[in-house]
């Protein structure tokens, strides 16, 4: 499904006239044209870019605590938005956020 003006595509291909970034206005202006499912989708695409962004911050001044926790939020978006997990990697990460590191 595909929408203007911001053309969200929610396979996951998702590109507007703002140098490549989607802003969460979009998704939610085509909110009544989406599934709740896909609504889901799209918002967690638009989420994920911003993570990727901070993460890419982050890395640059050598924060593995906050990095920690973009990446945890990604596995919670695929999990509980996109519904792309299996049980194995949810045990997994259950797991591992019971151990503090740092």
């Amino acid at each position: 499904m595909v929408f203007s003006p911001e053309r969200i595509n929610i396979i996951g291909e998702h590109t507007d006239y703002n140098n490549g970034f989607v802003f969460p206005s979009a998704v939610n202006k085509g909110k009544d044209k989406l599934s709740p499912e896909n609504y889901q989708k799209a918002l967690f695409v638009i989420q994920e870019n911003a993570r990727a962004v901070e993460a890419s911050k982050v890395l640059i001044i050598d924060d593995l605590q906050i990095l920690g926790e973009l990446i945890y939020a990604s596995h919670m978006g695929l999990q509980h938005q996109y519904k792309l997990s299996c049980a194995e990697l949810d045990y997994l990460v259950e797991k591992k956020s019971q151990i503090q590191i740092f």
